[in-house]
């Protein structure tokens, strides 16, 4: 009978250790903001100096500068399985402008309201280029508030042109607004920030166009006193009761991923011995995940430098901030280091696998040093291709179970969990031993010790 997708972490993971990984480092400033999701292409931006490349499996040693504009600076911070890169250019006059870049290094700036201010980016491509989400600084001529930062989206229609969407109808928080960092396949959920008060920022999404959050949000009018006297009133925000900035102590919290499965990955604050009276508490620091689906969450203490989930492969590798993951949702007390894992050795110090293929056989990570004249990190991209892929495609796995025997089917290849057995074809020749076996799309029987199943690969 079928299983949860799950079982197949047992016959996936040990893949990893025997894997031939490659590395490939960049000279030039950099953070990996996207990995396409067939691995092909990565897309990188140095924000400082408004760098974009354009990395391409095909010629993995070069990081290919994209330009072509007035300014000649443009970031990218995610690319297609074509190709498409989206990000930002700067226009003369301090304006951002949202764009998307052909591989060959063609830029083409995005529909942009007339309302748009001077910040507006495109974050996040899905795998055709269909769907280019990010967010501008709106301001609405309808609203009190002067600018807000507001998700957008831009839909490709049949003529090949991209027609934009602006959310500005969201109820945001009148400070800074919502900020995109992430978008699902189809474009029905955007994972980002929101801004609640200065310091304080919370994680959110917008679903379908409908503004979600975790939070209780409230604004009291607080009095203003100088020298004793009442000057007036000002509003204050208040997060589950929580009085922003009372102790110098800030919220802090935001969606950074959503990976293939629906998880979306980041970190967040919670309020603990809540006093409501004083609106004060105690905020605790979580590396978290969550299930938009199940309504489910999964939190990590976050201790000893951990600061937040950065992406993963349906819970089953969890990748954080510096040389660390987590194999599997089960084991979640169980750091593992990337480099002894995957068995490499980085040019620098590891800040963190940042961003994944759909299968997780490349990685877009970034490495840090410190520059001796600033005391300051900067920070270089590096890709890593490892020789197996670390999860099987889902929409092609299929978990059967059979007394003892488990066996994970996925395109061309069957995977034993923690055994190991024979493959044969239906007229009796061996296909192949061992807990890993690469096949052919057929039907095949499978036998480990006094166990045997008849399966069928695509």
């Amino acid at each position: 009978m079928k299983k949860s997708l799950l079982l197949s972490v047992a016959a996936l993971s040990a893949l990893a250790a025997n894997a031939e990984t490659q590395i490939f480092p960049c000279d030039e400033l950099g953070i990996v903001g996207g990995v396409s999701q067939n691995g092909r292409y990565a897309a990188i931006y140095d924000d400082e100096n408004s760098m974009g490349y354009l990395w391409d499996a095909e010629n993995p040693e070069e990081y290919k500068l994209i330009d072509g504009v007035e300014s000649g600076k443009v970031s990218l911070y995610d690319v297609s399985n074509d190709g498409i890169a989206v990000g930002n250019f700067y226009q003369k006059g301090g304006r951002y402008i949202p764009c998307y870049v052909t591989p060959d290094g063609e830029v083409h700036a995005l529909e942009l309201s007339p309302y748009a201010l001077n910040t507006n980016v495109a974050t996040n491509v899905n795998s055709d280029a269909s769907i280019i989400t990010g967010y501008c600084f709106f301001n609405s001529p309808y609203e009190d508030v002067p600018g807000l930062y507001t998700p957008t989206q831009w839909f490709r229609n049949e003529d090949g042109e991209y027609e934009m969407v602006v959310y500005s109808d969201l109820d945001l928080p009148a400070h800074q607004g919502f900020i995109t960092r992430a978008a699902s396949e189809d474009g029905r959920v955007i994972a980002g920030r929101l801004y609640c008060g200065a310091g304080s920022e919370i994680p959110a999404l917008v679903v379908d166009g409908e503004l979600k959050i975790f939070n209780e949000l409230e604004t009291r009018l607080e009095p203003f006193y100088y020298k004793d006297k009442l000057l007036g009133y000002y509003e204050e925000y208040y997060v589950d009761g929580y009085h922003d900035g009372w102790t110098g102590e800030f919220f802090s919290g935001e969606f950074s991923f959503i990976d293939a499965w629906g998880n979306v990955y980041g970190y967040r604050t919670k309020v603990e011995d809540l006093d409501p009276e004083k609106g004060d508490g105690n905020l605790t620091h979580w590396a978290c995940i969550y299930n938009l689906e199940n309504d489910e969450w999964w939190d990590f203490p976050a201790s000893n430098g951990l600061q937040g989930f950065t992406c993963g492969l349906n819970r089953h590798y969890i990748f954080a901030n510096g040389n660390r993951y987590i194999e599997s949702n089960e084991d979640m007390d169980d750091m593992k280091s990337v480099t002894t894992s995957f068995g490499f050795t980085p040019p620098a110090a590891l800040a963190g696998v940042m961003r994944c293929s759909k299968d997780g056989k490349v990685l877009g990570a970034t490495t840090q040093v410190m520059n001796p004249a600033t005391q300051e990190y900067q920070y270089f991209p590096l890709m890593i291709v490892l020789d197996e892929p670390l999860e099987a495609e889902m929409d092609s796995v299929e978990v059967l179970m059979e007394n003892d025997l488990y066996i994970v089917l996925s395109t061309g290849r069957i995977d034993i969990a923690n055994a190991e057995g024979t493959v044969y074809d239906l007229n009796g020749r061996i296909m192949g031993s061992g807990s890993t076996i690469r096949v052919a799309p057929g039907t095949y029987v499978v036998k480990s010790g006094d166990n045997s199943r008849k399966v069928m690969v695509k």
